[in-house]
């Protein structure tokens, strides 16, 4: 079975989409979810990935800080989900570059979750 590849969507059009039901889905680290994230998200991290998000949702937006991640991954997410799988383009990055909100956002917080990523994927590379 092949699934789709994810739908790139840029921040104005996610927005418009998550306005209209769609749910944005944060596959970065908790950590960096707890820092900063899209109002009204999901966190599933990409490590703890469930069969199917949201069956229930007729468009599903991934997202994390660039777009790497998600793009990286973009058939194992866009399996996760039964309607319409969309990648945002330049991830939280580019949300809030477009001036668009999120919650968190306190710059120690984002600062020591930056850190702590990237200790994560050096120990990772090890």
């Amino acid at each position: 079975m092949k699934f789709q590849a994810l739908q790139l969507v840029k921040p104005k059009a996610a927005r418009k989409l998550l306005e209209q039901g769609g749910l944005a889905v944060d596959v970065r680290e908790l950590h960096e979810h707890n820092a900063e994230h899209i109002a009204g998200d999901v966190a599933q991290p990409l490590g703890c990935l469930p069969a199917h998000i949201v069956p229930d949702r007729r468009v599903v937006i991934f997202y994390c800080n660039s777009g790497r991640r998600t793009a990286l991954n973009a058939d194992r997410l866009a399996a996760t989900v039964k309607g319409r799988a969309c990648q945002l383009q330049g991830g939280l990055n580019a949300w809030k570059e477009a001036g668009f909100p999120v919650e968190g956002g306190d710059p120690a917080a984002v600062a020591g979750a930056n850190l702590l990523s990237q200790m994560l994927a050096t120990f990772r590379k090890s």
